[in-house]
């Protein structure tokens, strides 16, 4: 479902190209760009949501398999690191914190959804990419934004990747240290980083598969894995020794002074839907009219997702206190069965969740960045060397969870640094942008325009806060490693 400029017929002989077209094909880290494009004649009827535009493209999904794919990027490690985040901030702040979080970064997409509209419409296709959406509105923005509308795609696609790259290092530690836990308990001692190699092989094996539609089952497993694990989890919290309901009276509504809010914000945005990813699936639904209704598949899932975060994180807080750790499974008990069981059924679910977060960085580098650049190549080798980068890939998250190894960190940098700026910031400048060039009303006395303003001046507040104090903890952290790393390779296979 490509939406790349037909290119003229004399670029399909290579002794027909000049000595400059080579050179620039040659570039293969070039990001080609397929906003800028001559629409040419477009229907005044055109709709971007047109069904029969995408029924039939290949890797097109349903409206099930969206709503599937959906839940299962956003019910990841963050759900289970809420508690923990909670902890920052005391129980009213942490619930409405999580209500006002999921409110306000729904509502930057609909913003982008909204945004992309127009420009497809415009341009006459279907979809445009996230980074390629920001490039035209720049370029069709005020003369100071048309300058920097080149340098735009490769922004958003930065923070994209290690955004999405920075999950699925998350996605190792937790598997790692679930799997750990299990086998501690019954003396079979391994480091984490040795479990973390370990994972390696049936991941890349995983990864091979090449397009959402095939995924669909393999969420489909991850949500039904997520359900039995939740409900073992809820019946510690609720059902053995007491009830987290008997401790609300010790744990305080407001955490004060609120010099660790940020970790709270960051742990919650990182919780909460990936923006590359909701796009990506509105992108590939074959009805993606059905996405962004009323009660449409977006906004159903949001509202599953703000009521289980809150509940979980609050929940968990009343249960465990300051003593929450950056996943639940971490807390309940570890002498049962059943609590062993529980921690390996969320390490399937986070396994079968690494896939449909991987599936952004793959397809943003690998089309935007490397295949079209292959066009002499036959197709069996482009498969083959698909196939290498995307084992690439996997062993780069890999690499960089054995680097830094602590899971409540990453989560809160990540979240702060990466979905402030891609669930916030961009959405609502995009939105500003175009709304301009469409000559689109920012309604009574520019309330839209004061009301994208203040949602930037939030988003720079989170970046710029959550980011810091992140790196600040991290570097501690690393620190302690070195101060305390094994002296020989044998100590990894150590209690």
């Amino acid at each position: 479902m490509e939406n790349e400029t037909e290119k003229p017929k004399d670029e399909e002989v290579p002794s027909q190209q000049t000595a400059e077209e080579q050179t620039e094909k040659a570039k293969i880290f070039k990001r080609m760009s397929r906003s800028e494009r001559d629409p040419g004649d477009i229907p005044e009827d055109f709709d971007p949501f047109d069904p029969e535009i995408r029924e039939n493209a290949p890797g097109s999904i349903t409206v099930f398999e969206a709503f599937v794919h959906l839940m299962k990027g956003s019910l990841g490690t963050g759900i289970l690191a809420m508690a923990h985040g909670f902890s920052y901030v005391g129980l009213l702040v942490g619930v409405v914190g999580t209500v006002i979080l999921i409110s306000l970064l729904g509502h930057c997409i609909h913003l982008i959804l909204k945004s992309q509209y127009f420009q497809c419409k415009r341009l006459g296709i279907p979809y445009i990419e996230y980074p390629d959406c920001m490039e035209d509105a720049f370029r069709n923005g005020p003369t100071f934004c048309r300058k920097m509308a080149p340098a735009m795609p490769y922004v958003v696609d930065f923070f994209m990747l290690v955004y999405q790259l920075g999950t699925c290092s998350c996605y190792f530690i937790f598997i790692a240290y679930s799997i750990k836990a299990v086998a501690d308990m019954y003396g079979f001692y391994l480091h984490d980083r040795v479990w973390m190699t370990l994972l390696l092989i049936p991941i890349m094996l995983l990864n091979l598969i090449r397009d959402l539609h095939r995924l669909a089952p393999v969420s489909t497993a991850g949500n039904v894995f997520f359900v039995m694990a939740m409900c073992v989890i809820y019946y510690y919290l609720f059902g053995y020794d007491g009830s987290a309901f008997d401790h609300i009276g010790d744990r305080p509504l407001i955490v004060w002074p609120p010099t660790r809010w940020p970790l709270f914000i960051g742990t919650a945005c990182f919780a909460l839907e990936s923006i590359a990813i909701v796009v990506k699936i509105e992108h590939h639904m074959k009805q993606p009219k059905k996405f962004r209704q009323p009660i449409g598949v977006f906004n159903v899932a949001l509202v599953v997702t703000c009521i289980l975060f809150a509940m979980t994180g609050l929940c968990g807080y009343l249960k465990y206190g300051d003593g929450a750790k950056s996943s639940l499974t971490l807390n309940i008990a570890e002498d049962q069965i059943l609590a062993q069981v529980v921690k390996l059924l969320y390490g399937l679910v986070i396994f079968f969740s690494y896939p449909i977060q991987n599936f952004v960085p793959l397809e943003l580098l690998w089309k935007n960045y490397i295949k079209q650049h292959m066009t002499d190549y036959p197709e069996d080798k482009k498969i083959r060397i698909e196939y290498f980068f995307r084992e690439f890939i996997v062993l780069v998250t890999w690499a960089f969870a054995m680097i830094i190894p602590h899971l409540d960190l990453l989560i809160s940098l990540f979240g702060a640094f990466c979905l402030a700026s891609l669930g916030i910031i961009f959405p609502v400048l995009i939105h500003i942008l175009v709304l301009k060039s469409e000559k689109k009303s920012f309604g009574f006395m520019n309330w839209i325009l004061i009301k994208d303003m203040l949602l930037i001046a939030f988003g720079v507040f989170i970046m710029v806060s959550g980011t810091i104090i992140s790196l600040l903890d991290i570097f501690t952290a690393i620190e302690k490693d070195f101060q305390t790393k094994p002296d020989s390779v044998s100590q990894l296979f150590e209690s």
